[in-house]
């Protein structure tokens, strides 16, 4: 197929980002949105990119953004903001790792900027991200995937991170328990991310404030073994709650 300069740049902005949106794609190269997405349904038919709402990703990934859609648009601005939080704590050089969830994703989407990154992550879907953006030395900590997920478990996931060391962990949770600590969901998941706040210098957990107040099923850490939790302020009670068990930072 012959594609005219707009459509070539506008994959050559997907191949660096993985994701373009129709708004800025539209600001950039001065034409109506409404050609913006005639040039998006012209690469869709070429299995060039997959459309999605307001703009497109690469074809490569939206299996994973299907699978975590639903659960982005959960509190997605609180979510966002935690997210940029969480990005600015990463310093060149840093050799970080990754958990799974939405909100830790998010942050990947922010770390392209920053140079000389090792990125350690149990989670496939961070993982796309960064390959797309190839903004870091990446580690995939390999392991069974958890069914009807991106995300990696095991005792072989578990032993992979027991053989490196973190300056850094960005962590998600199911709930966070003002009395007794952080939850997630399931048992294999909470087994890999005890191992990974083991093998971190400076752990921080990533959860807007929906979460707090909640138990879920498995705990996974006490306040002892976390440095900083970053949510939101949409509940203060909520958040001084936090403040007074461990350093507690509002997006």
């Amino acid at each position: 197929m012959s594609l005219n300069d707009r459509q070539q740049a506008i994959l050559d902005q997907l191949k660096d980002s993985g994701r373009i949106g129709v708004r800025p794609l539209a600001e950039r190269f001065a034409v109506s949105e409404m050609t913006i997405r005639r040039d998006l349904a012209l690469l869709e038919r070429h299995s060039l990119l997959t459309r999605t709402h307001g703009g497109g990703v690469s074809s490569q990934r939206v299996s994973f953004d299907l699978f975590l859609g639903d659960k982005m648009k959960q509190n997605a601005s609180a979510k966002e903001a935690i997210a940029r939080a969480a990005a600015r704590l990463v310093e060149p050089g840093d050799t970080i790792v990754m958990d799974t969830g939405t909100t830790v994703f998010l942050v990947a989407e922010h770390l392209a900027a920053i140079p000389d990154l090792t990125v350690a992550t149990p989670s496939l879907a961070v993982a796309s991200s960064l390959f797309w953006k190839k903004s870091a030395r990446l580690i995939v900590l390999g392991g069974y995937i958890k069914p009807w997920s991106p995300d990696l478990i095991g005792s072989l996931t578990e032993s992979n991170v027991r053989t490196l060391h973190f300056r850094k962990a960005f962590l998600g949770a199911d709930g966070v328990d003002p009395a007794s600590g952080f939850f997630c969901n399931d048992l294999a998941s909470a087994n890999v991310v005890r191992e990974i706040i083991k093998a971190s210098d400076t752990v921080y957990v990533l959860a807007d404030s929906s979460k707090i107040g909640v138990k879920s099923l498995i705990p996974y850490a006490g306040f002892a073994d976390i440095d900083m939790l970053i949510t939101d302020n949409r509940d203060p009670d909520k958040v001084r709650a936090m403040q007074k068990k461990l350093k507690t930072v509002v997006a």
